[in-house]
């Protein structure tokens, strides 16, 4: 875990569960819900097309959505992105 993930989990709480104007990310998961139908898309769409491209007004969680959501389902379901931006699936590795 680095060191900036370290800090953004520690200073989330119960009590104070948003990071404020900085997004969550894959440390602060546990704090990150309300938007699974989203995420669950948006994995979908990386997993079947060749290139998707999520964009939209800023502040409205898009880094959030994908560092604490499509990353950790990513790191769930045994794939994770590639140095090309491509999901790849861990266990068909193309070398």
């Amino acid at each position: 875990m680095s060191e900036e993930s370290l800090r953004s989990a520690l200073r989330l709480s119960p009590d104070h569960p948003w990071p404020g104007l900085e997004s969550f990310d894959e440390a602060c998961n546990a704090f990150f819900f309300g938007m699974q139908a989203e995420t669950a898309a948006l994995f979908r769409l990386v997993r079947r097309e060749t290139l998707t491209l999520f964009y939209g007004r800023s502040g409205l969680g898009k880094t959030s959505l994908l560092q604490a959501g499509l990353f950790r389902d990513c790191a769930r379901r045994t794939c994770c992105p590639s140095q090309s931006g491509r999901i790849m699936d861990q266990r068909r590795r193309p070398w």
